[in-house]
């Protein structure tokens, strides 16, 4: 299963058809019969008002990221009440007709593969993919969904769920945090806008990350290792100057993997990382005995990401007090460096902290009509800026 929080909704034309694939199969597994087909139309649009307003939800059919946390939240539940209750199922088999029960196991494996394609047949492809969930457990492989199978599926639909839900930070648990450190629940959330686009982990779980070059040259010197001697073939990964040529996201891991070659610890601490791209050589400010462990904690969920931003802001001398009284130049120039003009990282949060919906002080309780009228448009452009 993805990490998806993405806006998607009838006619979009940005719309993902991974995302909508996977809403489809969410909507399946809780009750529906939507064909997982990646087109966000008019039954998916119907089907989504019907969860939203099951779950009290705003209802305009629109897909935005308390939609995702809602179906996360409700097929978890769903789940773990399956796997309780132990309810028995057909067993389906080759040239099973039983189609609505075919269209739902479908789903959930779906859900727990990113590949099966929902036919409501059961076929020889349908045969082989049982077959590797029971191979991968203690089931006999026979190929058909018997009773031990049905729980396996189940078990391993779980596990995917939580690993997603848990992963993600929402804005009831920011507020919370915020406020118990004494921060502006508006002003984190404007950091998070500006440092990640809003999430801390790519779609396959992966950790959010940007490889500094010009870092990588400074902890190379302090390893007493030269940058000199390793230039040739590596200036998209080591050079003395900051620069933006290589900041594409699909470069990240690339690079850094390819610095790793040079010197691990040193290319590990001359990545940022996360929804606040905690640079990896402050892993001692953000809490921690060593890079590796940071980038494991971080790589956990993003409330352990927050946690360690935390900890970054309290103890980097200056930080803690600019977030505090929303003195963005000041704040940025601490936080992102000498380069915060050129990015303009402080009108860019100043501008998020003015639109937020967030509270803007502690103590102030989230005007719950202008969250819900205002979030879908906010949630939307945030991601037209990751897109672009």
């Amino acid at each position: 299963m993805y990490i998806i929080t993405n806006f998607i909704e009838e006619n979009r034309s940005k719309n993902n058809d991974l995302d909508v694939k996977q809403l489809q199969s969410l909507l399946n597994f809780l009750g529906e019969s939507l064909s997982v087909d990646g087109d966000f139309g008019s039954k998916s649009t119907i089907a989504t008002k019907k969860f939203q307003e099951k779950q009290g939800l705003q209802v305009d059919g629109q897909v935005g990221e308390s939609t995702w946390l809602k179906s996360y939240e409700v097929s978890l539940d769903y789940v773990k009440t399956l796997i309780e209750n132990e309810e028995k199922y057909d067993e389906l088999a080759l040239n099973s007709n039983n189609k609505t029960l075919i269209v739902w196991v479908q789903s959930i494996l779906y859900l727990i593969n990113n590949k099966t394609q929902i036919t409501g047949n059961f076929d020889e492809t349908l045969e082989q993919e049982i077959v590797l969930i029971q191979d991968a457990s203690e089931c006999s492989n026979s190929g058909c969904l018997d009773t031990d199978t049905w729980s396996e599926v189940f078990s391993q639909c779980k596990d995917e769920l939580e690993r997603v839900y848990f992963s993600l930070l929402t804005d009831a648990y920011i507020l919370q945090r915020a406020e118990e450190n004494d921060l502006s629940p508006a002003a984190v959330k404007a950091v998070v806008k500006v440092e990640s686009n809003g999430r801390g982990f790519h779609r396959d779980g992966s950790l959010k990350i940007l490889f500094e070059g010009h870092i990588f040259w400074k902890e190379l010197n302090k390893v007493n290792v030269n940058p000199n001697n390793h230039v040739e073939g590596n200036k998209d990964i080591l050079f003395k100057s900051y620069t933006k040529a290589y900041y594409r996201s699909s470069l990240q891991y690339g690079r850094l993997n390819k610095a790793k070659r040079i010197h691990k610890e040193a290319a590990l601490k001359s990545a940022s990382y996360g929804m606040f791209q905690v640079m990896g050589f402050n892993y001692k400010v953000a809490g921690f005995n060593s890079v590796d462990d940071f980038i494991a904690s971080l790589q956990k969920s993003e409330k352990n990401q927050l946690e360690a931003f935390f900890n970054f802001v309290k103890n980097t001398k200056g930080c803690f007090k600019a977030l505090q009284n929303k003195d963005w130049a000041r704040f940025a120039r601490i936080y992102n460096g000498p380069a915060y003009r050129t990015n303009q990282y402080d009108e860019k949060m100043e501008r998020h902290y003015a639109n937020s919906i967030l509270p803007k002080s502690m103590g102030q309780e989230i005007d719950e009509e202008a969250y819900i009228s205002h979030y879908t448009l906010e949630l939307e452009r945030a991601f037209s800026e990751f897109e672009a």
